[in-house]
């Protein structure tokens, strides 16, 4: 019982300080807003540079294929891991 007490009265020590309960509020939503805002802007920034790439640049991602590293063809790969390429 005490401890349901003890929340009540820090309860109406904020409300007693709004002022600190909105800034405290407005600073963690809003550093959250701009982590995401940058993020989001920042992916679709690059989304927008590979749309402009040449798609046998830019291969499809993940997959079995892609599993022998950047710059091998698709094909020789898929035929290196299945056993039947050099």
């Amino acid at each position: 019982m005490t401890g349901i007490r003890m929340i009540g009265a820090d309860l109406l020590k904020l409300y007693r300080r709004r002022s600190l309960m909105v800034w405290s509020a407005v600073l963690f939503v809003g550093a959250q807003l701009l982590f995401y805002g940058v993020g989001a802007a920042r992916h679709a920034a690059l989304m927008v540079s590979l749309a402009f790439t040449v798609p046998a640049v830019v291969a499809a991602a993940g997959g079995a294929v892609m599993l022998a590293g950047p710059g091998v063809a698709p094909t020789t790969s898929a035929l290196v891991m299945s056993g039947l390429g050099p």
